[in-house]
């Protein structure tokens, strides 16, 4: 769509996708997750869909394109009610309707068992895009953008999935010319399992507590890892000098 300022060549932007598939769907517990229905509430978990796939598709404007390679994703579960769509609202109206005040108790509480039913009520398995592929160019400046193979690893159980892209690859032509590549990027798993231990082991959720015991509620960040870096970048401090590199 537009925006009506002709000047931007950003506010026209096209977006189109190929044929998605959704295998098995559950109505019923896919509206009861996020609580669009009455639901019994259950702490066991329901399958939404079996599978998902989505062919592809592109993103267009006057100054860049993208093609988005197809994707592909397992099993999806939920527990009735996981994301409480009402139950968010309300906790919203009540925190602006504090204005300046603090949050009681009651209030903390509700909170944090929303976070924890969002990583404890779903469950996925994982999703994989079979590459992105950018070009544009801005001036005299040219440039492509590239990657294979996008991984986000499954979800659920307190578990922050790891998040994987593969064959990184950036082209600049024009005055500012270099490029920049990376085999493989991860960022690994995040397990808020830690977290929420300590949380339960408060029994008033006080500015006293939070500080007595931060260091307790960082989660278990697994980190991350990269491989193939190899760059050739203009040297900012030197106009004909380059900056060049690689990282094994």
């Amino acid at each position: 769509g537009s925006s009506g300022m002709e000047d931007n060549p950003m506010d026209e932007v096209d977006f189109t996708y190929g044929m998605s598939e959704i295998a098995a769907l559950n109505l019923p517990a896919h509206l009861g997750a996020y609580g669009m229905i009455e639901v019994e509430k259950m702490d066991e978990f329901e399958t939404v869909y079996e599978s998902y796939s989505l062919a592809g598709g592109s993103l267009t404007s006057e100054v860049f394109s993208c093609e988005f390679g197809a994707a592909r994703s397992g099993t999806f579960r939920a527990k009735p009610s996981a994301m409480d769509m009402a139950k968010l609202t309300s906790m919203i109206e009540e925190l602006e309707a504090a204005e300046q005040s603090k949050p009681t108790q009651a209030q903390i509480s509700n909170i944090i068992n929303f976070y924890a039913q969002l990583l404890y009520g779903f469950e996925s398995d994982t999703t994989t895009m079979y590459g992105i592929s950018c070009s544009g160019q801005e001036d005299d400046q040219k440039f492509t953008f590239s990657t294979g193979e996008i991984s986000v690893g499954a979800f659920g159980n307190g578990i922050y999935p790891a998040f994987s892209v593969s064959d990184i690859d950036v082209v600049v032509e024009g005055d500012e010319a270099g490029t920049f590549a990376i085999d493989n990027f991860t960022f690994k798993e995040i397990d808020f399992g830690p977290t929420f231990e300590k949380l339960g082991e408060a029994s008033d959720y006080t500015e006293e507590w939070f500080e007595a015991n931060m260091r307790g509620l960082i989660p278990s960040i697994k980190g991350f890892s990269f491989s193939g870096m190899a760059f050739d970048v203009p040297n900012e401090d030197d106009d004909s000098g380059r900056v060049t590199g690689s990282v094994d």
